[in-house]
């Protein structure tokens, strides 16, 4: 039986991209690789004859990872992928032709097409937010139909556009490089067991926080402005992400923006931080948008002028003026002066003034306020929402009709 794995001849080329595939998949480490190589020299047998005499891994491994090497070495696939195929086939007990559709390829006799979406099927297969059967109909209805993976999913009621959101939430942090890839699989997984956001897990395990003065990207200003809707926003940042192309452009190619709109919408992006704040930035976006008026007229009609200086908002005062303590109770609790947000909402707890709950939410309204994506009445206004209509901050922005960036509400440490 053994002896239909073994081939005649392998020249260095397929020696070296075999030991690749058996050491990326881990199904075999380094020093029976070794041995395995000198002793495949010295007896003159190939490379994978060898492993298999002296048991170096099992003979199913060894199969995987012999047919995955065979499309590799006659060019129908790259290494890479050929690498990540047989690493979803073994996690997930599938054939290497399963894994090969689950990565979003489609194999004819001396090419390879990829579609779209494979690096986001790869995270929802990876963490078993779709099945194998799910996957394979999927990207053949999305093929058919030329609609994006994420849009065919949620046409087809396998994902919710929440976990969608998330996925592409973490997808783009693992694309950015600010966590890896396993830290956004277990991350998407206590997000969906948990119902919290991708972001508040890796926020609250400290694997990651956004730093505080972040620059706004041109898809959060587009969203904050309201030019696009979130079905097609989830489409663009779904090709952006796996085709690495800039959202702009993506947006252009889909007909979603036209170029001068999308001039208007950079020319304001690069004010932002120095003349302008975020929520001021997609306001008069939004104008330019809905009157045709120029960048700088739009500008110039702001209430109130991005000259006048915002008032100042401290956690303290948010507390208060939410109505969620008095102004005595707060007062008399940061007698000495308020310090860093976390110190102040230490105090206030621990005078009894606000529970952690409470004060959870009033610090991500602060972390909104401060990286200027809402104004001092618009915090207030959300965090008031949060208390008398016994909401989630998400649930008051949506109702309130603001879309802020998530990543923007954990920048208070």
């Amino acid at each position: 039986m053994a002896e239909k794995l073994f081939t005649t001849t392998q020249s260095s080329q397929k020696l070296n991209s075999l030991a690749q595939l058996l050491l990326g998949a881990r199904m075999i480490d380094s020093a029976k690789l070794a041995e395995a190589t000198q002793t495949a020299k010295r007896l003159d047998v190939p490379l994978d004859k060898a492993i298999m005499m002296l048991k170096s891994t099992s003979e199913t491994n060894l199969k995987l990872a012999l047919q995955a090497n065979q499309m590799v070495t006659s060019g129908e696939i790259e290494l890479e992928l050929a690498l990540r195929a047989v690493q979803i086939a073994r996690q997930n007990g599938i054939p290497f032709e399963d894994a090969l559709q689950v990565t979003g390829t489609v194999v004819h006799r001396t090419q390879s097409m990829s579609a779209v979406a494979n690096a986001l099927v790869e995270l929802l297969v990876a963490t078993k937010l779709i099945t194998i059967t799910q996957t394979t109909q999927v990207l053949q209805q999305a093929g058919d139909s030329e609609m994006s993976i994420g849009r065919t999913l949620l046409v087809n009621r396998y994902i919710t556009r929440w976990t969608l959101q998330e996925v592409l939430t973490a997808l783009a942090l693992v694309k950015e490089e600010k966590i890896a890839r396993h830290q956004s699989e277990q991350a998407i997984l206590t997000a969906m067991q948990r119902r919290v956001g991708v972001l508040q897990v890796l926020f609250e395990s400290g694997e990651y926080n956004e730093c505080s003065g972040e620059t706004l990207k041109i898809s959060e200003l587009i969203a904050m402005a309201g030019l696009i809707s979130e079905s097609d926003l989830f489409d663009c940042l779904e090709i952006s992400l796996c085709l690495d192309k800039s959202f702009g452009q993506v947006m252009l190619d889909n007909n979603l923006i036209t170029p001068s709109l999308l001039e208007a919408a950079c020319s304001i992006l690069d004010m932002v931080g120095s003349h302008l704040k975020p929520f001021q930035a997609a306001e008069a976006l939004k104008q330019v948008k809905a009157t045709g008026v120029s960048v700088y007229q739009a500008i110039a009609e702001l209430q109130p002028p991005p000259q006048v200086p915002q008032r100042q908002l401290s956690l303290g005062d948010l507390v208060v003026e939410s109505g969620l303590q008095t102004k005595e109770a707060v007062q008399a609790a940061l007698a000495d002066g308020e310090e860093t947000p976390i110190k102040t909402g230490k105090r206030l707890m621990a005078a009894s003034l606000i529970p952690e709950t409470c004060l959870y939410k009033a610090l991500r309204c602060y972390s909104l306020f401060k990286e200027g994506i809402l104004s001092a009445d618009q915090a207030v206004a959300i965090l008031q929402s949060c208390r008398t209509d016994a909401v989630t901050i998400e649930d008051a922005l949506t109702k309130a009709g603001w879309i802020v960036p998530a990543r923007m509400h954990w920048s208070w440490v």
